[in-house]
C-alpha cells in the first residue's frame, strides 16, 4: 500500500477542493491544529501551516518566492544548504504527520518537491491542472499582479511540477473535468489512487458533494493563452505508476524575462517592507 498522498499544482487551480475530496475518500490530514485557514478560501485550503511556512523558508535560502522564483542554483539538491535542510525537513513532517498514513497540499510544493523526494518515500502525487484563464483571473484578483505576471507564474510551476514527477506514481486531475462533473470525475480519481496503492474507506458522493460547481460558468472558458500547455498536462494515462512527463509545447519567450522582472519587484518590495517595519519598530 502507498501511506502518502502528496497534491500538487498550481495556486487557484483547485488543489483544495482536490486535497478535501481525497480526505473524504478516506486519507488523513496533518494535525487539526495545523490546519491553515483564510478568507480568500472559505471552503478551506486543507493545507499545513507548519509545512507551508517550511516551503517558504526553503525557497528563501535559494533566494526564491513563492511568486517569484528564479531558476535553482546549478546542483542546489547537493548543496550544504540542502542537506541541513533535509534534517529540518524530516523532523517537521513528522510532527505533523504523526501516522503512517498521510495527505499534503501546498501548491509551493511545484517548486520544492526535487528536494522533498530526497526526504519522503512511498507517496504519490495528484497531479491537478487546470486552465490557465481561471487561474491568472483568480490570482490577479487575489494577489493584485498583473495578468500576464499570473500566466507566467502559471505556465513556470505546471511546467516544475511536471518535471519534478517523473518517475513517480502519478494520478492526474482535470479541474475543470472536475468542475464539470464532479461525480464522475472523483469516481476517477478514487480509481486511480487505488490503482497506485491508496488506501480509501470514505463514500465517493460525499468526496463529490464537496466540489462546488461555479454558479456562472465562465464565459472566458477554452480561450486565450494555454491551450497547448493545458491540452499537453492533460494528455496521457490518468493514472502512472511510473510517470514519464509528455511532450510539452516550448516555454513562450517572454515568460523568462516576466518571472525575472517580477522577482526583481518581489524582492525590493521585501527590502522595502522590512526598511520600514524596522523604522516603525525604532
Amino acid at each position: 500500500m502507498t501511506s502518502g498522498v502528496m497534491v500538487v499544482g498550481m495556486h487557484r487551480s483547485g488543489t483544495s477542493a482536490v486535497t478535501r475530496a481525497i480526505n473524504l475518500l478516506g486519507v488523513p490530514l496533518g494535525r487539526e491544529d495545523d490546519i491553515y485557514t483564510a478568507e480568500d478560501n472559505p471552503s478551506g485550503h486543507w493545507e499545513s501551516n507548519t509545512l507551508c511556512d517550511l516551503n517558504d523558508m526553503i525557497l528563501h535560502v535559494f533566494g526564491a518566492f513563492d511568486m517569484g522564483m528564479p531558476p535553482m542554483p546549478h546542483a542546489w539538491l547537493r548543496s550544504r544548504r540542502a542537506e541541513y535542510l533535509r534534517g529540518v525537513m524530516r523532523a517537521n513532517f513528522d510532527d505533523v504527520y504523526r501516522g503512517e498514513r498521510w495527505l499534503w497540499k501546498d501548491p509551493r510544493i511545484c517548486l520544492t518537491l526535487p528536494l522533498w523526494r530526497q526526504v519522503l518515500d512511498d507517496f504519490c502525487v495528484v497531479l491537478v491542472v487546470r486552465e490557465a484563464g481561471p487561474v491568472t483571473r483568480s490570482l490577479h484578483h487575489r494577489e493584485g499582479f498583473p495578468i500576464v505576471y499570473c500566466y507566467a507564474l502559471w505556465d513556470e510551476y505546471s511546467r516544475r511540477a511536471v518535471a519534478a514527477s517523473s518517475g513517480l506514481p502519478v494520478v492526474t486531475v482535470d479541474f475543470d473535468a472536475m468542475l464539470d462533473d464532479p461525480l464522475h470525475q472523483v469516481k476517477l480519481l478514487s480509481e486511480g489512487l487505488s490503482c497506485v496503492g491508496v488506501q480509501l474507506n470514505g463514500e465517493i458522493d460525499a468526496a463529490a458533494g464537496s466540489v462546488h460547481r461555479p454558479a456562472h460558468p465562465d464565459p472566458q472558458a477554452g480561450s486565450g493563452r494555454g491551450q497547448r500547455l493545458a491540452a499537453a498536462l492533460k494528455s496521457g494515462p490518468g493514472v502512472n505508476q511510473v510517470f514519464r512527463p509528455p511532450p510539452l509545447p516550448g516555454q513562450p519567450l517572454w515568460v523568462r524575462p516576466t518571472l525575472r522582472a517580477g522577482y526583481s519587484w518581489l524582492k525590493t518590495r521585501e527590502r522595502w517592507t522590512d526598511s520600514m517595519g524596522r523604522a516603525v519598530k525604532h
